[in-house]
């Protein structure tokens, strides 16, 4: 599998992409330190994003500890339905176009003449790590990906600015920071405590949005893990250009050329 095909899906898995009508940075409320568990975690809850149709256009940067690419990204989302990514490389062209649905991840490489079909079993034999359509969502729109719960939980607080939830489910463990004058996810860090494979997602530049919405416009992404080919260690930036949501009529074209190869 190239080293194209990584940069997209962890594009296309791990990036946040939010609304473009920045009013303008305001006071956020002040931090109470007293505030309860219980209490803290209704508040993380009433803060997540939520959105029907998102169309966002964004510039990006890719890089293997090898090789380094800079490209443009345009990424459309349909609410518990399809993820689609299109990457434009030099010259305006379209290089790889990737389809994200309920049950698989579709990917065609037209600078290749090839394409790439996986269920999310099958991406989690490859990347040891259990993907799946929800948890890509909840990270595409910047939220918590996991339920808090009493059972699974704990919390820290990190001097005044950060409150970190801590998850563990099984072999994953998660720790959810949380801006406490915003009430927003900062870092997310998703970890295999069995192979010490671990995904970090760092939110910044937070800008106010609608009347009390804070979103991270810039997005740093880091995956590292073993596979069979060693270790393996990706980092992805995304910067936000325009972001538009509410477009009912929506296009996500998708179709693959019967000359184009099919690859594992």
């Amino acid at each position: 599998m190239n080293k194209l095909f990584f940069g997209i899906v962890l594009l296309a898995i791990l990036s946040a992409c939010h609304k473009k009508k920045i009013i303008k940075t305001i006071n956020a409320p002040d931090y109470h330190p007293e505030v309860s568990k219980r209490q803290t975690r209704k508040l993380i809850k009433a803060k997540e994003a939520d959105f029907t149709f998102l169309n966002c256009k964004s510039k990006i940067e890719f890089s293997d500890g090898v090789d380094n690419f800079n490209a443009s990204a345009n990424i459309r989302v349909k609410k518990d339905s399809i993820i689609w990514v299109s990457i434009t490389a030099t010259l305006g062209i379209e290089a790889v176009r990737c389809l994200i649905t309920t049950d698989s991840v579709y990917i065609i490489n037209k600078l290749q003449k090839e394409y790439y079909c996986y269920s999310y079993q099958s991406l989690k034999k490859r990347l040891n790590f259990d993907i799946n359509y929800n948890l890509i969502q909840s990270v595409l729109y910047g939220n918590t990906p996991f339920k808090v719960i009493e059972q699974d939980s704990s919390y820290d607080c990190i001097d005044t600015s950060y409150t970190n939830t801590k998850q563990i489910r099984g072999d994953i463990q998660i720790q959810n920071y949380i801006k406490n004058n915003t009430l927003k996810l900062h870092k997310l860090d998703i970890g295999n405590i069995a192979t010490s494979d671990k995904i970090s997602i760092t939110y910044d530049d937070f800008k106010l949005l609608d009347i009390d919405s804070f979103f991270g416009f810039i997005n740093k992404i880091s995956l590292n893990y073993q596979n069979r080919n060693g270790f393996q260690s990706f980092y992805l930036g995304l910067e936000h250009q325009k972001v538009e949501t509410g477009n009912a009529d929506m296009k996500f074209p998708f179709n693959v050329k019967q000359k184009f190869e099919r690859k594992e």
